[in-house]
């Protein structure tokens, strides 16, 4: 545990604190993009989900055949 902590030690004093990085205007959208993707995926899979269980529960409750 200790050899763990103390190479961890030496390697942030030895790296650069500083990264000055450029992070290009096509990556920000590119994230952007993801995300947006991500939510609208996600509210699609909870629609069929609910769609689902209204379906099963209107065949349990009402006992006639109901096309999904």
């Amino acid at each position: 545990m200790f050899k763990k902590i103390a190479i961890l030690t030496v390697l942030m004093w030895v790296l650069p604190k500083h990264a000055y990085a450029y992070i290009n205007p096509g990556a920000g959208s590119c994230v952007f993009q993801i995300i947006i993707a991500t939510l609208v995926i996600g509210l699609f899979f909870i629609k069929v989900f609910f769609n689902k269980v209204k379906i099963f529960f209107t065949r349990l409750f009402f006992k006639k055949n109901v096309k999904p």
